[in-house]
This record gives C-alpha cells, structure tokens and sequence, in this order.
C-alpha cells in the first residue's frame, strides 16, 4: 500500500518536479531517463521496496510528511554531506544512540533490583547506577574511536550525564502514576542485527513483524525498536517512551498533527499486538 500510495504521487506530480530529478540523477544512468517518465520511476520505486518487506514507523511518517523527501532519502539514497566541524565532535547520530545505550542499561538494572518505577526514595541509588551505565557505554565508545577531539569529548561526556540526571530527577519528581518501566529497547519485525549478543535488546524482541489493517482487504506489515514501553499493573494498558535527543523547537504541543506524526500510534498498534495482556477480540479492535 505504501509503495502504490507513492507511485500514485508520482504518477500525478512527477512531472512538476522531474527537472530537479534529472540535475540530480545526472549520472545515475536510468534515472535520468526516468526522471520524465513516472511510470519508470514506479517500477524504480518497486525495486526499493520490495513487496512483502515490513517497513517501519518512522518511514510512515516520512512520507506522511513529505512524499518527495522520501523518495529523495529513501528510493535515491541521498544524503547531507558532512561538515568539518561535524568531524571535530562527536555527531548527533552517534550522542543519540550512546544516550540510548545507557538508557537501556540505567532501566534494565533498575527492574533487575526492583527499582522500578522512580521514585524520591531511590533517586540517589538510580543515580549512581546511572553513572556506572555512562561509565561503561563511554569506554566502550572511546575504544571505537568516534568520538571526536578529546577536551569536545569530555565536554561532552558530562553533558550527557547532566541531561539524563536531570530526566532521572524529572521522572521520580512526577511519580510513578501507576505506571511500570517494562520493556526496553523492543524489536520487532526485524532480525538481530549480525554480531549482536542480545544484550542491548529487550527479552520479548521478535523477527515477528505487526500487521496493521489499512483499508479493507490492505495491511501494512511494520517493523522497528521502541525505546521504552511501560505497562499498568494489570497489564492492560502501556505507555511508550521515545527517546528524543534533538533540539525541542523540532517538536510540538501537537504531536499528531495533521495525521503526518504517524510513528507513536503505529507503535502503540505494535505493542497492543505484542505484550498486553487483552481479549483476543479487544486486540482486534485496537
């Protein structure tokens, strides 16, 4: 459905924009040629994503947003060119998935020792599991050698301290509200990726992508790695968690505007189908 539902855009808009295509394409062989023809650019477009492949919800909401950036990123593979000062420091990619590995060893230990959820009382103790997480992730990240000058690294280093400090501090400050860290770092629809342990992933992980019906007759198979799922203490209800490191201009009061924010409901549908605990017929209905 995702992929007729793009190779109907560009059925309709692929001429508009198909000059800025072919500069593009320049000296990429058939898609120079493509570029006036959409009905090559649909079977292009079939070669990138192959029926039957789960995709996942941040694709979705990529082209939810802007069909023409997804195809620019998705199906042409561009991407921005890097910058020198980018090289200097550690890069956003790079920070953001550090912070989820100690996220991912912070509340695995947590629900070990049976410190879930926060609370006042054991903020002091999450504490300083948080820096033994750090500890560990920054070593292991130093032996990469990624991670930019050396004086930027530990500038930086502490700032990552000081920001998960103080989401700590924020979370035990608003209680628990009945809520309970459960799940963390949970695959789906997708394989391990080769030379993973298994250790940086969730318990309940599964190849098993999630089936979501589109329209009668249509579903649309998706994959992905929730970052943190909470559950009720029945078991019946969950709350997801997705981690965010970029700047808070990026994100809105609304985040579901416009049916273009698809990437947290689409989740929500994975774990209804996945961990809680509901009548078979309560699922379907979700």
């Amino acid at each position: 459905e995702e992929r007729a539902a793009l190779g109907d855009f560009l059925d309709r808009e692929g001429r508009a924009w198909s000059p800025d295509l072919a500069r593009i394409a320049e000296s990429a062989g058939a898609w120079s040629t493509a570029a006036d023809r959409p009905e090559a650019l649909r079977d292009a477009l079939k070669k990138a994503l192959p029926a039957g492949d789960a995709v996942s919800p941040s694709h979705v909401q990529s082209y939810a947003s802007c069909p023409l950036a997804y195809f620019m990123q998705r199906v042409l593979r561009l991407t921005a060119l890097d910058t020198p000062e980018d090289e200097e420091a550690i890069d956003a990619g790079r920070r953001g998935t550090i912070i989820h590995q100690i996220l991912f060893r912070l509340f695995t230990s947590l629900k070990e020792r049976g410190m879930a959820p926060l609370t006042q009382g054991n903020l002091a103790a999450a504490r300083a599991l948080l820096d033994e997480a750090a500890t560990g992730v920054f070593a292991e990240a130093e032996t990469e050698g990624v991670n930019g000058y050396a004086m930027l690294w530990e500038i930086e280093k502490e700032r990552i301290r000081e920001d998960l400090g103080g989401m700590l501090g924020a979370e035990a400050e608003a209680g628990d509200e009945g809520w309970i860290p459960a799940h963390f770092e949970l695959r789906f629809g997708m394989e391990r990726h080769r030379g993973e342990s298994g250790s940086g992933e969730d318990a309940a992980s599964t190849a098993r992508p999630v089936s979501v019906d589109m329209a009668p007759g249509a579903a649309l198979a998706i994959k992905g790695r929730i970052d943190r799922v909470d559950l009720s203490a029945d078991g019946r209800a969950a709350r997801i968690t997705d981690y965010k490191t970029g700047k808070l201009t990026h994100y809105k009061d609304d985040e579901l505007r416009g049916g273009t924010t698809v990437q947290l409901p689409l989740y929500m549908l994975a774990v209804a189908r996945l961990l809680l605990r509901l009548p078979e017929s309560d699922r379907e209905d979700i």
